[in-house]
């Protein structure tokens, strides 16, 4: 799925989810992975949903 930064109009592509496996807060905290140009990026994904929009 393609998405665009609402502020830099950036676009990435969603990869799909992950779960946080850290011990502590986060742990089992839904993650959205993205790349923009090979490099791999992950976000909270209520967080994300913020910061972007699909295309």
């Amino acid at each position: 799925m393609k998405v665009i930064h609402k502020k830099s109009q950036n676009e990435y592509s969603v990869l799909g989810t992950a779960k946080n496996c850290t011990n502590g807060s986060n742990d089992g905290q839904v993650m959205v992975l993205y790349e923009r140009e090979g490099q791999k990026f992950v976000r909270e994904e209520k967080e994300f949903w913020e910061k972007f929009e699909t295309k």
